[in-house]
């Protein structure tokens, strides 16, 4: 999966294709790629000459994306599920005009300053309880998609890959990570049309300040927040397995919480 990082062979199954797009001359990852495809791992390479071939990359998979949508007679072009995730917004944003407020999901467990929110009324025991039987979900053929409605800081990313990793290892199975609410326009409609074999985590924050939106009656946060609730919705009306950790306080204290909780409960496994 994009930016995630290679691992060793067992640490996803064999059906996971890596595609490794280097420049000419770069060794550095051949001793991996060699390991991958030497356990049995489809493995494709392509070498640029220059980093300005890269534009020619994205042409490249443009056409593979419309090619292959034609030959499995779906439309690249029609994302009907990003839509209702659109449409489930401009209500809930309809919603907050009304009551100043978000019908915000249930917390079933907190420690830690994380609270954890599954749509279910069952309550586990605690918080690494409920957030373990959440990825304990995962089967072999699945991917994991950790969405994050956080501020975008270096940090924050070298936390959210440490999340990844640990849990790809754990669970054997492909990851993805990306900020919302980006990632609705790039993979918003595999989330919600595709094959039923993702299992989401869906990571939201308290905002410091809400900056307003000129004759909107809301502001950038309460719109950020109701698209996540939108999609956090529309992915559980789909039959999607999918669970949300909200962080409280400052960020940055909150998902190194969030990182220590995972490692422990990887290092169980």
């Amino acid at each position: 999966m994009d930016a995630e990082p290679l691992g060793s062979p067992r640490c996803t199954e064999t059906t996971a294709c890596s595609l490794a797009v280097l420049l000419k001359g770069d060794s550095a990852h051949d001793a991996m790629l060699g390991k991958l495809a030497g356990a049995g791992h489809p493995v494709i390479r392509l070498e640029l000459n220059d980093v300005l071939e890269l534009g020619g990359e994205f042409v490249r998979w443009e056409i593979a994306t419309a090619a292959t949508g034609a030959l499995f007679e779906v439309n690249p072009f029609d994302e009907p599920n990003v839509a209702a995730a659109k449409e489930k917004t401009s209500e809930l944003l309809d919603r907050w005009r009304k009551t100043n407020r978000l019908p915000e999901w249930k917390v079933v467990a907190e420690e830690d300053r994380l609270a954890l929110m599954t749509g279910r009324e069952d309550k586990p025991e605690s918080f690494a309880e409920g957030l373990g039987a959440h990825f304990a979900q995962a089967q072999p053929g699945d991917y994991l998609a950790i969405q994050a409605y956080l501020t975008p800081s270096n940090d924050a990313w070298e936390r959210l890959q440490e999340i990844r990793t640990q849990l790809r290892d754990r669970f054997h199975v492909a990851t993805t990570v990306a900020y919302g609410p980006r990632y609705l326009h790039s993979t918003g409609q595999l989330h919600k049309g595709g094959k039923p074999n993702g299992l989401f985590l869906q990571l939201t924050g308290d905002d410091a300040d809400d900056l307003a939106i000129p004759g909107a009656g809301y502001g950038f946060g309460t719109l950020k927040a109701a698209q996540a609730l939108g999609d956090l919705q529309a992915l559980s009306e789909a039959g999607r397995r999918v669970a949300r950790v909200h962080l409280k306080g400052k960020q940055p204290s909150a998902l190194g919480k969030l990182v220590e909780a995972v490692r422990a409960l990887t290092r169980k496994g």
